[in-house]
Protein backbone atom coordinates (compact mmCIF):
# COMPACT_ATOMS: atom_id res chain seq x y z
CA UNK A 1 0.00 0.00 0.00
CA UNK A 2 2.87 2.36 0.82
CA UNK A 3 4.36 1.98 -2.71
CA UNK A 4 0.97 2.79 -4.28
CA UNK A 5 0.58 6.01 -2.28
CA UNK A 6 4.11 7.18 -3.00
CA UNK A 7 3.61 6.31 -6.68
CA UNK A 8 0.33 8.28 -6.79
CA UNK A 9 1.94 11.19 -4.96
CA UNK A 10 4.85 11.10 -7.39
CA UNK A 11 2.44 11.16 -10.35
CA UNK A 12 0.54 14.09 -8.83
CA UNK A 13 3.74 16.03 -8.30
CA UNK A 14 4.90 15.34 -11.86
CA UNK A 15 1.55 16.43 -13.34
CA UNK A 16 1.54 19.59 -11.20
CA UNK A 17 5.07 20.45 -12.36
CA UNK A 18 4.09 19.82 -15.98
CA UNK A 19 1.11 22.19 -15.67
CA UNK A 20 3.38 24.96 -14.36
CA UNK A 21 6.18 24.34 -16.85
CA UNK A 22 4.00 24.11 -19.97
CA UNK A 23 3.17 27.86 -20.08
CA UNK A 24 6.83 28.64 -19.35
CA UNK A 25 7.91 26.48 -22.28
CA UNK A 26 5.50 28.34 -24.55
CA UNK A 27 6.87 31.72 -23.42
CA UNK A 28 10.45 30.47 -23.85
CA UNK A 29 9.65 29.38 -27.41
CA UNK A 30 8.62 32.95 -28.27
CA UNK A 31 11.33 35.31 -29.52
CA UNK A 32 10.78 39.06 -29.14
CA UNK A 33 12.48 41.93 -31.01
CA UNK A 34 12.20 45.64 -30.27
CA UNK A 35 12.91 48.06 -33.11
CA UNK A 36 12.95 51.81 -32.45
CA UNK A 37 12.93 54.64 -34.97
CA UNK A 38 16.14 56.67 -35.27
CA UNK A 39 14.70 59.40 -32.99
CA UNK A 40 13.37 56.76 -30.53
CA UNK A 41 9.76 57.97 -30.61
CA UNK A 42 8.25 55.15 -32.71
CA UNK A 43 8.65 51.58 -31.47
CA UNK A 44 7.56 48.25 -32.81
CA UNK A 45 7.77 44.98 -30.93
CA UNK A 46 7.85 41.88 -33.13
CA UNK A 47 7.15 38.50 -31.57
CA UNK A 48 7.89 35.21 -33.28
CA UNK A 49 5.84 32.49 -31.61
CA UNK A 50 5.33 28.85 -32.43
CA UNK A 51 2.20 29.53 -34.49
CA UNK A 52 2.44 33.15 -35.68
CA UNK A 53 4.47 36.33 -36.07
CA UNK A 54 2.85 39.37 -34.43
CA UNK A 55 3.80 43.01 -34.10
CA UNK A 56 2.67 46.03 -32.12
CA UNK A 57 3.40 49.73 -32.63
CA UNK A 58 3.66 52.60 -30.17
CA UNK A 59 4.51 56.30 -30.44
CA UNK A 60 5.94 58.16 -27.44
CA UNK A 61 4.86 55.25 -25.24
CA UNK A 62 1.22 55.29 -26.43
CA UNK A 63 0.07 52.05 -28.05
CA UNK A 64 -1.22 52.60 -31.57
CA UNK A 65 -1.52 48.97 -32.68
CA UNK A 66 -1.73 45.96 -30.38
CA UNK A 67 -0.31 42.53 -31.25
CA UNK A 68 -1.40 41.94 -34.84
CA UNK A 69 -0.53 38.78 -36.77
CA UNK A 70 1.43 38.85 -40.04
CA UNK A 71 1.00 36.15 -42.64
CA UNK A 72 0.52 35.66 -46.35
CA UNK A 73 -0.99 32.61 -48.02
CA UNK A 74 -0.53 32.01 -51.71
CA UNK A 75 -2.77 29.29 -53.12
CA UNK A 76 -0.90 26.02 -53.49
CA UNK A 77 2.18 27.38 -51.69
CA UNK A 78 3.44 27.46 -48.14
CA UNK A 79 1.91 30.14 -45.94
CA UNK A 80 4.49 32.74 -44.93
CA UNK A 81 4.35 33.67 -41.25
CA UNK A 82 2.31 30.63 -40.17
CA UNK A 83 4.07 28.20 -37.80
CA UNK A 84 7.27 30.23 -38.30
CA UNK A 85 10.74 28.79 -37.66
CA UNK A 86 13.21 31.64 -37.25
CA UNK A 87 16.71 30.79 -38.49
CA UNK A 88 18.45 34.15 -38.04
CA UNK A 89 17.90 37.85 -37.50
CA UNK A 90 19.87 41.04 -38.00
CA UNK A 91 19.35 44.72 -37.13
CA UNK A 92 21.03 47.56 -39.02
CA UNK A 93 20.81 51.35 -39.14
CA UNK A 94 20.72 53.25 -42.43
CA UNK A 95 21.19 56.96 -43.04
CA UNK A 96 21.73 58.00 -46.64
CA UNK A 97 20.70 60.63 -49.18
CA UNK A 98 18.61 59.71 -52.21
CA UNK A 99 18.96 61.88 -55.29
CA UNK A 100 15.53 63.08 -56.44
CA UNK A 101 15.75 65.13 -59.66
CA UNK A 102 11.95 65.39 -60.05
CA UNK A 103 11.10 66.39 -56.47
CA UNK A 104 11.15 69.88 -54.94
CA UNK A 105 14.35 68.92 -53.07
CA UNK A 106 17.42 67.67 -54.91
CA UNK A 107 18.04 65.02 -52.21
CA UNK A 108 15.85 63.25 -49.67
CA UNK A 109 17.18 61.74 -46.45
CA UNK A 110 16.50 58.00 -46.04
CA UNK A 111 17.03 57.30 -42.34
CA UNK A 112 15.70 54.14 -40.66
CA UNK A 113 16.50 51.06 -38.60
CA UNK A 114 15.84 47.67 -40.16
CA UNK A 115 15.15 44.23 -38.69
CA UNK A 116 15.55 41.31 -41.09
CA UNK A 117 14.22 37.96 -39.89
CA UNK A 118 14.98 34.86 -42.00
CA UNK A 119 12.66 31.88 -41.67
CA UNK A 120 12.77 28.24 -42.63
CA UNK A 121 10.78 27.96 -45.84
CA UNK A 122 13.10 30.44 -47.56
CA UNK A 123 11.45 33.76 -46.76
CA UNK A 124 12.20 36.93 -44.79
CA UNK A 125 10.01 39.36 -42.91
CA UNK A 126 11.66 42.78 -42.93
CA UNK A 127 10.63 45.64 -40.65
CA UNK A 128 11.75 49.24 -41.01
CA UNK A 129 11.34 51.86 -38.30
CA UNK A 130 11.33 55.43 -39.62
CA UNK A 131 10.78 58.57 -37.55
CA UNK A 132 7.41 58.82 -39.29
CA UNK A 133 6.22 55.23 -38.84
CA UNK A 134 6.74 51.50 -39.33
CA UNK A 135 6.79 49.43 -42.53
CA UNK A 136 7.13 45.71 -43.12
CA UNK A 137 7.31 43.39 -46.08
CA UNK A 138 7.56 39.67 -46.77
CA UNK A 139 10.29 38.59 -49.19
CA UNK A 140 10.13 35.11 -50.73
CA UNK A 141 13.44 33.67 -51.94
CA UNK A 142 11.98 30.62 -53.66
CA UNK A 143 12.65 30.10 -57.35
CA UNK A 144 9.84 30.18 -59.82
CA UNK A 145 6.55 32.01 -59.89
CA UNK A 146 4.51 32.55 -56.74
CA UNK A 147 1.30 33.38 -58.56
Amino acid sequence: MRDFISGAARTTIMLTCALFLLPAAKVAAQKSFTLDSPDGRVRTVVKVGTSAVTYSVSHDGQTLLMDSPISMKIEGKTAFGVNPRLTRSDVKTYDKQIVSPLYKKSEVRDNYKELVMRFRGDYDIIFRAYNEGIAYRIVAHSRGSLV
